[in-house]
């Protein structure tokens, strides 16, 4: 049986446990990070492949902020991968938000 993990915070655990990969929605806004973390665990370097999940688990309760998926398209366009903007009935991301937000992105440097 060949196993992918249906979370970004499962991606290392998953793997270590010999799964394939992940599908992933934080690689449509940092897929770079999400190849990083998939190639240093099937490298077997485990200890990477942690440090890298733990950078993930970071980014990813960041961009779970306001409401259903707004944050994600937020970052996506501060990223240079813009997903569009939110229709209704969603909204974007109030001020207050993007600047949480915006703090742990900063502090993880992605921006």
């Amino acid at each position: 049986i060949e196993v992918m993990a249906g979370s970004d915070s499962q991606i290392a655990v998953t793997m270590m446990l010999g799964g394939l990969g992940i599908f992933s929605l934080m690689s449509t806004v940092f897929p770079g990070l999400i190849a990083q973390t998939t190639g240093a665990c099937e490298r077997g370097d485990y200890a990477e492949g942690q440090r890298l999940q733990d950078k993930v688990n970071r980014l990813r309760e960041g961009i779970k902020i306001g409401p259903f998926m707004a944050a994600y398209k937020y970052v996506a366009r501060k990223t240079g991968h813009p997903l569009g903007f939110m229709r209704a009935p969603f909204c974007d991301l109030r001020e207050a938000e993007q600047a949480k937000v915006d703090a742990i992105m900063k502090a993880e440097g992605v921006y």
